[in-house]
């Protein structure tokens, strides 16, 4: 009798969901725009609960085409995977990304762990000639955007 091998047929989604309008029109030019449309996609009551990674997928004039939220973690951290960032910006065939996650603690400076990530991240994207433009890191009252700190 012969084993009988199986193979997984991949299958490639990506969903439109209705949106506000004014999420679609943004240009997003620098880390307030970023902040902006991050803040209208993002659960506000999970903000100082637990860490969530998001994704901006953008395309070539800086217009969002395309979010999803990565991960979800704890109180002080989420284990985000790189493959699954870079895939997602393939799968929507975006030009550039942003990334955004939230600090609980309500201390926006990004940790260690997020620099070394982020620069992870943009290496992974550059093998595919997409862009990272910014790690946002987002609190209930502020953020700090990696970009403008030179720590991407």
């Amino acid at each position: 009798m012969k084993n009988k091998w199986f193979l997984g047929e991949v299958s490639v989604g990506y969903r439109r969901t209705a949106i506000d309008d004014s999420l679609v029109k943004t240009q997003i030019r620098n880390s307030e725009h970023a902040e902006k449309f991050f803040r209208k996609i993002f659960p506000e009551e999970v903000m100082e609960h637990h860490e969530e990674m998001w994704i901006g997928y953008l395309n070539t004039n800086n217009r969002p085409i395309g979010f999803m939220q990565l991960s979800k973690g704890n109180t002080n951290s989420t284990v985000v995977g790189v493959k699954a960032l870079v895939q997602g910006a393939v799968m929507c065939n975006s030009s550039a990304v942003i990334m955004m996650h939230n600090h609980p603690s309500g201390n926006s400076t990004p940790t260690e762990a997020d620099i070394s990530l982020t620069r992870r991240v943009r290496q992974g994207l550059e093998l595919f000639d997409i862009k990272l433009v910014d790690h946002i890191v987002l609190t209930m009252d502020s953020y700090t955007s990696m970009a403008e700190e030179g720590l991407m």
